[in-house]
């Protein structure tokens, strides 16, 4: 049986199309060059969105009907298809009742004219423009992250292959910024930090770039005709903290430490220029504070701290001063109900017999720097798998059907990661779904085809990819579709505002709606309220993990938890 296409069957798909139909006859000259269109077709969504009726468009040129066709490229394109004889597709800016909304068009070739579609994707593209903005910036102050700053930085180096001057990094670390967190709590603290980086804005030229680089450091990139001129520089940053700083009714004086890297090539490697720059401030800070040091290659501070931290790291990993604590991850669909734990994160500890306990902060990049975080993976990994079927064997309906476990670059550039994994998997008697493997954006940009093909080889075998600090990194949107990603971990940066600020809601909320268009899964990190709790419900979000159900515990109070379950109070 044949489908023939009959007058009511077409009109059928023209009134049901959610997407705007047109279709118009090509106009030609004596040359046979196109120099326009007349409308032939209009459906209903054409209509609604030209605010014309179809018979009053009939016979209608283009041109004299929207010349704005022409600004926006629409005309051009459509020409290229009747001559060409080949559909093509373009994204446009239109203004609609004032308002910039976006398009994406398609024209297609007929005999003697063209059919055109094309549908509104300005909501698509807020939401890229939304997740490239929080890629690129710090979510408390606004300010540009480490990403953007590279990225400035080495626009700031390569234009030295034009002019004579030299580039300027500035690394600024409030003195005892601890205090004010310890005294006051976290909120006075954040408050400093968003209070600090408006006044290190107003000390900046607007040609400088501002940004977080973590915790308490900032970094400030300048562009200087010669080296003599960064101390003016660092005396107008170190001014920015002459005046106290109003926290809960209290007057709190800080004070910063500054250190200053100079470049004037522009094959300078900027990661170098940022520790130096790191290596002057804690010079700084070792005088006393508030005041600003220039690096020095003859002196060793900090490089001998790095060393020594390196060597402990490597006896750490040997002997037996690392410690996996896990965090569960659960399961909540109703924020009365109590949440059911369905995996559990795996997070290393350094707990050093003179030190205390380190933390990760301090040995992580330390492992990353030196490759060691290729056998402190490892080690995490088995010891991660093995507990997970102890907690199965001991209780097999209350333990977690998975354990996440953490993947760093040098993990997925190492050609033994997936050889690593299926033994870790067989040596604890354990499937490959029982594991996911969390990896950053930022990550997998690190050697993107080696990582692609041992993700690939991986979650071939059944073993779960989680897409982690999910739009705090790259373009999100096209990890998805490149990488096999089984779940999306949405950052805690969107899920801080949930409950109080609308645009995180309707931000987390498309986020959890493409994961599922995409047949992905998400888990929302940084629960810490049950206000957000009810709101990640109310936008579909059911798995999550955070303060709120427990913080990271031992292996052997993570049993408590499992059997003692999870409250959670009221909203």
């Amino acid at each position: 049986m044949s489908l023939r296409a009959t007058p009511e069957l077409l009109s059928g798909i023209l009134n049901a199309s959610q997407d705007g139909i047109m279709g118009y006859r090509t106009v030609r000259d004596r040359q046979g060059k196109v120099v326009d269109f007349e409308w032939t077709l209009a459906n209903p969504v054409a209509e609604r969105s030209m605010r014309r009726a179809s018979e009053l468009l009939l016979g209608r040129s283009l041109l004299a009907e929207f010349p704005a066709t022409r600004d926006v490229g629409l005309f051009d394109l459509y020409v290229e298809v009747a001559d060409s004889g080949r559909h093509r597709s373009l994204e446009y800016r239109y203004d609609v009742d004032g308002a910039e909304r976006w398009f994406l068009s398609t024209a297609v070739p007929l005999e003697d004219g063209i059919t055109v579609t094309f549908r509104d994707i300005t909501a698509q593209k807020r939401l890229q423009a939304e997740l490239e903005h929080r890629a690129m910036h710090d979510p408390l102050t606004g300010l540009p992250n480490r990403l953007l700053l590279k990225s400035r930085a080495r626009h700031s180096l390569d234009r030295l292959r034009r002019s004579a001057g030299q580039v300027a990094i500035f690394f600024v670390d409030l003195d005892r910024f601890k205090v004010v967190n310890d005294c006051l709590g976290h909120e006075a603290g954040d408050d400093l930090l968003v209070t600090v980086a408006g006044r290190l804005l107003g000390a900046a030229r607007p040609s400088d770039t501002v940004a977080r680089f973590g915790g308490d450091e900032f970094v400030v990139v300048c562009e200087l005709a010669a080296s003599r001129d960064a101390v003016g520089v660092a005396e107008r940053l170190i001014d920015a903290f002459a005046a106290p700083v109003s926290l809960r009714d209290r007057d709190v004086v800080v004070e910063a430490s500054i250190g200053i890297a100079m470049a004037d090539r522009s094959d300078a490697d900027i990661d170098q220029l940022v520790r130096d720059a790191d290596q002057a401030m804690m010079r700084a800070k070792a005088s006393g504070g508030g005041c600003w040091r220039f690096f020095d290659r003859t002196s060793s501070d900090g490089v001998d701290e790095r060393l020594d931290v390196e060597l402990m790291l490597r006896r750490a990993i040997e002997g037996e001063q690392l410690r996996v604590h896990y965090q569960p991850i659960v399961e909540c669909s109703d924020p009365a109900g109590p949440p059911a734990i369905v995996g559990a994160e795996a997070l290393v500890r350094w707990e050093h017999p003179e030190r205390g306990l380190i933390p990760p902060g301090d040995f992580i990049p330390v492992a990353e720097a030196t490759g060691l975080v290729v056998p402190l993976g490892a080690w995490v990994l088995r010891q991660a798998l093995v507990q997970l079927r102890r907690w199965q064997d001991l209780d097999p309906t209350a333990a977690p059907r998975t354990i996440s476990v953490n993947v760093a670059a040098a993990q997925l550039s190492h050609g033994g990661l997936a050889t690593t994994v299926f033994d870790a998997l067989d040596e604890a008697g354990l499937p490959p779904g029982s594991l996911c493997l969390e990896v950053t954006e930022s990550s997998l940009m690190a050697d993107p085809e080696t990582a692609k093909y041992t993700l690939d080889r991986l979650s071939a075998s059944g073993v779960r990819v989680a897409l982690d600090d999910f739009g705090t990194g790259y373009s999100s949107l096209s990890f998805l579709q490149r990488f096999p990603v089984d779940v999306v971990k949405i950052d805690r940066s969107f899920v801080d505002g949930l409950g109080s600020s609308g645009n995180d809601s309707a931000l987390v909320g498309a986020v959890i709606a493409l994961a599922a268009a995409l047949g992905k899964s998400t888990v929302a990190e940084g629960v810490e309220t049950a206000v957000q709790l009810a709101e990640l419900i109310r936008l579909g979000g059911t798995q999550m993990q955070g303060y709120l159900f427990a913080r990271p515990v031992s292996a052997d109070d993570f049993v408590a938890v499992l059997v003692d379950g999870i409250g959670v109070p009221a909203v």
